[in-house]
């Protein structure tokens, strides 16, 4: 889970209820900016728990420009 509405001093435990639902693998996917948390969720990877969650960490995770690797492997 992710916990967007409320930030911890430390890393500690919480029992509030989380604003998102997701996996690490997908977490990672939004935390590097490739994609939208709206977008996750529409791909039915995110569920959002609390109503008005995905537009603020779609805000709280926007990339301008959008992320860009010019390395060729």
């Amino acid at each position: 889970t992710a916990l967007i509405s409320g930030f911890l001093r430390e890393r500690e435990a919480t029992t509030a209820d989380p604003d998102l639902v997701l996996d690490a693998a997908h977490l990672g996917a939004a935390y590097l900016g490739g994609v939208t948390w709206s977008t996750l969720a529409a791909a039915g990877r995110v569920q959002e728990a609390r109503p008005g969650a995905l537009a603020v960490a779609d805000r709280l995770f926007a990339t301008r420009p959008a992320p860009w690797c010019a390395t060729m492997f």
